[in-house]
């Protein structure tokens, strides 16, 4: 199980890559079936693509073309503290162009609930080295 967890950044990553740079929306399938949560978003931080499994983690469906950095409802730190979506893992990355690793955070549902959880975006390039969007896959922690 390990071996296969490890390897869908990979898979998620050149997935995700294929639909921004060539608009492959058939791809889709394939990123809609890994089971964690996993959205694409463009290079402004727009989301592009959100699989269902994130429909269950944030409690909400997410908003193509509307949401912007992330997919859930609000965010906080481990410690508690709101965090602004703009701040978020994904918008340092997208604003950066590097994949921020070693982050955890909450998120919290319309209904209230939360979930902890850590966050893997990964800014993707064209050509020439240009930022075309970023993945972004979320882990669950307890």
């Amino acid at each position: 199980m390990t071996d296969t967890i490890a390897a869908i950044p990979d898979v998620a990553l050149s997935c995700a890559a294929a639909v921004l740079a060539r608009k492959d929306y058939g791809l889709r399938s394939v990123l809609d079936a890994v089971p964690q949560p996993l959205y694409v978003t463009d290079d402004k931080g727009l989301v592009v693509f959100a699989n269902p499994a994130c429909e269950d983690f944030a409690g909400r469906a997410p908003q193509a073309g509307k949401d912007r950095w992330c997919v859930s409802w609000k965010l906080y730190t481990r410690d508690g503290e709101p965090l602004p979506h703009e701040a978020c893992p994904m918008a340092e990355t997208i604003k950066t162009r590097a994949a921020v690793r070693g982050v955890a955070a909450t998120a919290e549902r319309p209904d209230g609930t939360r979930v902890s959880f850590i966050p893997l975006p990964t800014p993707i390039f064209g050509r020439g080295g240009k930022l075309i969007g970023a993945v972004n896959m979320l882990l669950a922690v307890a």
